[in-house]
């Protein structure tokens, strides 16, 4: 039992490093009746965002596909138009990327002909 409560006790320290060193607030300890509790206070928005930006980064895709990424999470549907204005690119091109984000399953068509317009796949 000692073994357990030692490691733990390690455990604890290893946390508030890393805490210090990621320059966030040191945890919160609190002995309860039967219990401890630990509170992590994390950064908030400022980490989301860039977890959000490492996702893109994974993705192998261009700073075109990138744009189009962050359009389509304001406005929730884009087109293939839309897609070469924004990027200042040509049907072709334009035709060429977002086969690319359907291929690695990032956007899917929704629609046939000219009512055309393409959703996050998971919406």
């Amino acid at each position: 039992m000692i073994k357990f409560i030692e490691q733990w006790g390690k455990g604890t320290n290893r946390i508030i490093d890393e805490m210090r060193q990621n320059n966030l607030t040191e945890p919160l300890f609190q002995n309860l009746s039967g219990g401890f509790e630990v509170t992590l206070i994390g950064p908030g928005k400022s980490f989301e965002k860039e977890i959000e930006k490492e996702k893109l980064h994974k993705l192998d895709i261009n700073e075109r596909q990138k744009k189009a990424i962050e359009y389509l999470k304001r406005e929730k549907k884009i087109t293939r138009q839309i897609y070469g204005q924004i990027n200042s690119i040509g049907d072709t091109y334009a035709k060429k990327e977002i086969k690319e984000l359907i291929e690695k399953n990032i956007i899917k068509r929704v629609g046939k002909g000219k009512d055309t317009y393409y959703t996050f796949v998971t919406e």
